[in-house]
């Protein structure tokens, strides 16, 4: 089975065989990471993260801005989370509805700030 057919079944233990198969998870100006965003399958997202040629920010934080536009929470957090996506070049984008994908950013990042300080506690 192909990387994107792993992909596309949502099959995390598929994507890390086909990737320890050589195939790259960068391909097609990383399209895997742009596709699982679109699905919203977190799991997979975080093992195609484990690779270190994936560029998550790439075509203008695009995997982010798809994942926000789709109210995909956990997705935007993992995302967040890594230290490949800038928060600020995510924010200072323009594109459209982008009150609105900000908001639900901006709504992501303050629960995940909110979860490590409850985590403290």
């Amino acid at each position: 089975m192909t990387l994107l057919e792993s992909i596309y079944i949502g099959s995390r233990f598929a994507v890390q065989e086909a990737v320890a198969r050589g195939e790259d998870p960068s391909m097609d100006n990383n399209s895997p990471v742009r596709i699982i965003c679109e699905m919203g399958d977190h799991v997979v997202l975080k093992e195609l993260l484990k690779s270190d040629c994936v560029d998550p920010s790439v075509n203008d934080n695009y995997p982010i801005r798809v994942a926000a536009s789709m109210e995909r929470e956990v997705v935007v957090k993992v995302l967040l989370k890594d230290k490949r996506i800038n928060y600020s070049d995510v924010m200072d984008c323009s594109y459209g509805k982008s009150s609105r994908i900000k908001e639900f950013i901006q709504r992501c990042k303050t629960e995940l700030r909110d979860e490590v300080i409850d985590s403290v506690f």
